[in-house]
């Protein structure tokens, strides 16, 4: 019999803490863009012009997220980021300046989502994504149409579409958020 009350106690290391990363989502090929776009489009007008933009829209941000760094992938954050640039856009009738600090803009949507329990499905998070990027592709090609053509009714109906489009999905005025010194600023 051996006598372990001198025997040195051993203690495990503390675990590394886990980073949260709310936003981010599996990649799941059952999520279908078409049967969610057949949700937002209701009429024959909306399926013929609108549908075939979110779609595309969609598609192309699948090619993009492949270019993106690592912690922008498959993230909600990033979709909310470029949400809010096609927003901004439409909203003030402004360029989005090359040297912008998106990167920024994206940390603080990302912490905002770390601060929340993470209650949301995999499905849902991509689907909110899909959705955002969708809508931005759809908010970009008409204020881009009503650019190229001069149309100031166009560009007034952008405006209100982009207004509505933000305080629908991010519950934000969209009077109160804009770029200012290279930076997305909510007031």
């Amino acid at each position: 019999h051996q006598d372990l009350s001198s025997a040195p106690e051993t203690v495990a290391p503390p675990p590394n803490p886990v980073e949260k990363n709310h936003g981010i989502f599996r990649h799941d090929n059952s999520v279908d863009n078409n049967a969610i776009a057949d949700q937002l489009f209701k009429t024959s007008q909306e399926n013929t012009v609108l549908k075939p933009i979110f779609l595309n829209s969609i598609a192309e941000y699948e090619k993009l997220d492949a270019t993106l760094p690592l912690s922008w992938k498959n993230n909600i954050a990033s979709a909310i980021t470029f949400f809010t640039l096609a927003i901004i856009r439409a909203y003030h009738d402004v360029e989005i300046p090359n040297n912008l600090l998106v990167e920024e803009y994206f940390n603080a949507v990302n912490n905002a989502l770390n601060q929340e329990p993470d209650t949301v499905t995999n499905e849902n998070k991509q689907i909110f994504n899909n959705v955002l990027w969708g809508f931005a592709g759809v908010l970009g090609k008409i204020y881009d149409n009503a650019k190229q053509s001069n149309d100031a009714q166009q560009l007034i109906n952008s405006k209100e579409l982009a207004g509505n489009l933000m305080e629908a999905f991010l519950k934000i005025n969209p009077d109160n958020i804009h770029i200012e010194n290279n930076r997305i600023v909510m007031k």
